[in-house]
């Protein structure tokens, strides 16, 4: 047990120093460029417009990262301040897979490691807060701690639909399912005049189609090729952990719809 715990903690100064050092390397145009879609939750914090600020979508996306973004910026007007928030989130979701498989670490070193987490890691956007409020619903379903998991439902669906999806079919498996699923029915709610606006104006269905090569050639560039073995570990641990390889099978089926239907 000793040996684990320096392991891990060794484990999570390498995820604050690689999560630092991304933040710093990412302060550039883009970090500016990805402000800006959330403008909208700023200026509503500003002048006290809550019922602003509450629908205040970025895009395509739930206004829930907006809103945070708002209260940071609010609280300390440095752009340094989104960059840090987002290696935050990416901290938490390793420590919360830590906590989620305690006889292993292998699961928090692969989110730690993986090449798609690092360069998302310090992204001024709802990517690193979505894959900290999925690690930690996947923790709350292992450890079932069904108040959790609820509570990850609702931010969840103010945060990211593939999160929310994602969350959902954890909820699904609950042995408390009803509660979770109420949660995260009454929070998302308020989001239905958002919803429709999306539906109504046919801004929801406006991506591209997929051009694999294109996407291929655009992943290594950001990524690297170290990315690819995470395919070959991924089959392999499906075959031994079942749960997990559902829940993965569930989210890329998502994915793929979202595709099809131009939303993604």
């Amino acid at each position: 047990m000793e040996r684990r715990r320096l392991y891990g903690l060794c484990l999570i100064a390498y995820t604050v120093a690689t999560r630092l050092a991304r933040a710093a390397s990412r302060w550039d145009e883009w970090a500016l460029h990805y402000a800006t879609y959330n403008n909208d939750a700023v200026v509503a914090l500003e002048s006290g417009d809550i019922p602003a600020l509450m629908t205040a979508w970025a895009g395509l996306h739930p206004p829930g990262y907006p809103i945070l973004h708002a209260v940071v910026d609010l609280a300390w007007g440095a752009p340094l301040a989104w960059l840090l928030m987002s290696a935050a989130f990416s901290v938490v979701a390793v420590l919360a897979m830590v906590r989620a498989h305690p006889t292993t670490l292998l699961p928090a070193l692969l989110l730690a490691t993986d090449p798609v987490q690092l360069h998302y890691g310090a992204e001024v956007n709802n990517y690193p807060m979505g894959v900290m409020v999925f690690a930690l619903a996947w923790m709350a379903h292992r450890r079932d701690e069904h108040r959790l998991l609820a509570l990850c439902g609702v931010a969840a669906c103010w945060t990211h639909v593939m999160v929310a999806a994602g969350v959902g079919v954890l909820a699904v498996a609950s042995r408390r399912r009803g509660p979770v699923l109420a949660a995260m029915a009454l929070s998302a709610a308020p989001l239905a005049p958002g919803v429709f606006d999306l539906l109504s104006s046919g801004s929801a269905a406006t991506q591209p189609p997929l051009f694999l090569m294109q996407s291929v050639n655009d992943a290594v560039a950001r990524f690297g090729l170290w990315w690819v073995v995470l395919f070959p570990v991924g089959l392999l641990g499906a075959t031994r952990e079942l749960k997990s390889s559902q829940l993965w099978l569930a989210l890329a089926s998502f994915w793929v719809a979202m595709v099809a239907l131009k939303v993604a």
